[in-house]
């Protein structure tokens, strides 16, 4: 009986999310992961959500043993475009803190463009996750979203997690890889988090 509830109750994600978070069963489709990969996560997001991004998401990442790519933490002057294009040929996801800040911002739309090309390239629906960023201004929000049907296309499919609802983050580690320990050999310690240094894979 409680099985046909919530069959009715919930779609076919919201119970594949429990699922998940209960007894670490995750079903996924046949795409392959990423044999190269050196982070499990490129970080994308506006440097208006900084704090968010960095001391909420970031952290919470880390902490639960995900390789992190963080482009203001973890790139070199003088290589930042260089960089970014390495960093997202060697990452297994995008996730992407969307917002109203981050749709008025010029680089960081050429940026997101980028991680687009590369999931084309895979063939792999799941690489780019979105992570809409909870807003008082939900009209501006919406507003300049529809300057960028791309950004629509995206919102539609199950690869996305609103921070407003109760199972954000269920949701957002549903479609994570698993995360990989770092090897002590090519990772540096930075603050509280890890991070593997690229620096020689570009030079």
């Amino acid at each position: 009986m409680l099985t046909i509830v919530i069959a009715c109750c919930w779609n076919k994600d919201d119970i594949k999310i429990l699922l998940f978070a209960k007894f670490g069963l995750r079903r996924w489709d046949n795409q392959k992961e990423l044999s190269s990969a050196v982070y499990d996560v490129y970080l994308m997001y506006c440097n208006r959500d900084y704090l968010w991004s960095q001391q909420t998401l970031l952290n919470r990442l880390e902490s639960n043993g995900f390789r992190v790519f963080d482009k203001n933490r973890d790139t070199v002057a003088g290589h930042t475009e260089q960089q970014l294009e390495t960093a997202l040929s060697l990452s297994r996801r995008v996730v992407v803190v969307l917002s109203g800040n981050f749709l008025i911002d010029d680089a960081i739309i050429k940026e997101f463009y980028r991680a687009d090309t590369h999931a084309k390239e895979r063939g792999q629906s799941r690489y780019i996750i979105i992570v809409k960023l909870a807003s008082e201004n939900n009209s501006f929000f919406f507003r300049h979203l529809e300057k960028y049907r791309i950004f629509g296309r995206y919102l539609r499919t199950n690869y996305y997690a609103d921070t407003s609802r109760r199972n954000f983050w269920r949701r957002l580690f549903y479609w994570l890889p698993t995360p990989t320990s770092p090897n002590r050999q090519d990772v540096e310690c930075v603050g509280e988090g890890q991070r593997v240094d690229i620096r020689p894979l570009i030079n």
